[in-house]
């Protein structure tokens, strides 16, 4: 978080303390609420990382929001995200 909290592109990034099962109607309603209150741009989450990520790139969709598909894990730089975020 404080290496992304340092790139210009980035508007918000906080952890998300939720417990709920992704893919449940909790879960469905908590991302929705979330998205629409901060209106991203896109959503971006890892699909080695995140065995949820088709889930929430459906809710994304569903608001009209963009969803990035990111597949690395461990090896990533500025340069890395503002390419990710120039081809979106």
């Amino acid at each position: 978080m404080e290496f992304l909290s340092h790139i210009t592109l980035v508007d918000y990034i906080f952890p998300l303390d939720f417990q709920g099962k992704f893919g449940g109607k909790v879960s469905i309603v908590f991302y929705n609420n979330l998205y629409k209150t901060i209106n991203p741009l896109l959503v971006i989450s890892s699909t080695k990382a995140d065995k949820h990520a088709e889930s929430k790139k459906e809710v994304a969709s569903g608001l009209n929001i963009g969803f990035l598909p990111f597949n690395e894990l461990f090896e990533i730089s500025t340069t890395t995200i503002e390419r990710i975020f120039s081809e979106h």
